[in-house]
């Protein structure tokens, strides 16, 4: 089963997956939040050569008071020594889920969809991360406590 593979913190790839919207592929990626016995909650990025000047941002971490968390390229991200190629930014509101870990079985055994381990999240990215995502008051309210009982197993205070 595909949950022992799972843990909090944990970066994932999805080698390209098909876009519902337009049918365009690219690599997409997950980032664990908590996995419970049945159940897995993500955030979901991509990364963009879009520049996004509107923010102008070049600095690593939380944006626009929790808005969005940024990772510009090349910014070694997990034990594995992972980075983003190119500029990556996590949105909230839309993107944090949970999920039945059956769907990423059979996901995995799909022939042409692979899902890549790519390390975990090194501890002060994860810390930034949830703190970010709390202060952003735009993750939903099951996911939110979820978020937080995880700040108190790394013994951060998210108040």
């Amino acid at each position: 089963m595909f949950n022992s593979e799972f843990i909090t913190g944990g970066l994932y790839r999805i080698n390209k997956y098909v876009f519902d919207d337009d049918n365009s592929n690219r690599d997409k990626y997950l980032i664990v939040l908590h996995v419970d016995p049945d159940n897995v909650f993500i955030i979901d990025t991509l990364t963009t050569s879009n520049n996004h000047s509107i923010y102008n941002i070049t600095k690593f971490g939380c944006q626009g008071n929790g808005q969005f968390f940024f990772i510009p390229k090349n910014e070694l991200i997990t034990d594995q020594s992972y980075y983003f190629d190119i500029d990556t930014y996590i949105f909230f509101k839309d993107n944090i889920r949970k999920e039945q870990i059956s769907k990423f079985d059979k996901l995995k055994s799909h022939s042409k969809l692979a899902i890549a381990p790519l390390g975990n999240l090194s501890l002060g990215v994860l810390r930034q991360l949830l703190l970010c995502m709390i202060q952003s008051g735009k993750i939903p309210s099951g996911i939110n406590q979820i978020i937080i009982d995880e700040l108190k197993k790394l013994s951060i205070n998210p108040n």
